[in-house]
């Protein structure tokens, strides 16, 4: 350290050492749980021992600043809710310490929200699906079909759909 006094200058002294804190330090660990259709859990660890945050999200790929705004939440975790189905979202948060300011936002932390299929309550129920492709097709078309013939002649047909066996 030396002083400038306008023409001349002291000799320099130190060295000194110090260290800068942050104001408000910033959340970690960002997560999303109990993701469904249209909802999803997103959570953080508080490293601030602060009871609000600020809360961006969107569609995955979206621009800092442009996503929707949750300002001031103080429920950790925050339940989002009004999702699309088979849709990838992101967000971010940061601390808000009242006086002290806020902290840096921290993210994005990445998720998706499941498909949902197609309810079939009319029976016989038929679709062949011609003219159709994959990003059409329900929840990407995760669609197997076997037949087996048991006693009798009997054809039994299994459905496999996005996890969901039909017997037909």
């Amino acid at each position: 350290v030396r002083a400038d006094c306008g023409g001349s200058t002291s000799t320099w002294t130190g060295p000194y050492s110090f260290t800068t804190t942050i104001a408000c330090p910033a959340p970690l660990g960002l997560t999303a749980n109990n993701i469904t259709a249209t909802s999803a859990n997103l959570a953080w660890t508080d490293s601030a021992g602060v009871s609000l945050w600020d809360i961006e999200w969107d569609i995955a790929g979206f621009t800092q600043g442009a996503g929707t705004m949750i300002p001031g939440t103080s429920t950790n975790p925050h339940n989002l809710t009004g999702l699309t189905a088979s849709t990838s979202y992101e967000f971010y948060v940061r601390a808000d310490c009242s006086g002290s300011g806020t902290s840096i936002w921290v993210g994005p932390f990445s998720f998706t929200t499941p498909c949902v299929a197609p309810i079939i309550s009319s029976f016989p129920f038929t679709e062949n699906f011609d003219g159709e492709t994959i990003p059409e097709l329900p929840c990407g078309g995760q669609f197997l079909m076997t037949t087996m013939t048991i006693d009798n002649g009997l054809q039994v047909h299994l459905h496999h759909f996005l996890g969901l066996t039909v017997y037909i």
